[in-house]
């Protein structure tokens, strides 16, 4: 028999982590992100407060502008993957 366990975070768990390979700003915003890394980035995932997936994309860079125009205002998980590790960090959409 097998078994598995998974670590799920909430908004609160996350929102006040420092992580000095990814920098996103500005947040809250209303509109457009950026994602600055000091590694190569690979993908983001963007997750509502529901723990659905909204937005998702692959990319190859350490710069990465985003829009956000088409979701709603309120809090959000990005989950970005960089060469090294998987970061989540706390967005804000007014």
């Amino acid at each position: 028999m097998c078994s598995a366990s998974i670590n799920v975070l909430g908004l609160h768990d996350i929102a006040g982590v420092k992580n000095d390979i990814v920098d996103i700003f500005p947040t809250p915003t209303k509109d457009l992100i950026t994602i600055l890394s000091n590694e190569n980035l690979k993908s983001y995932n963007i997750f509502d407060e529901s723990g659905k997936m909204v937005l998702s994309f692959f990319f190859k860079g350490n710069k990465k502008e985003i829009d956000l125009s088409i979701l709603k205002p309120g809090d959000y998980i990005i989950m970005i993957e960089t060469e090294t590790k998987t970061i989540n960090k706390k967005i804000i959409k007014q």
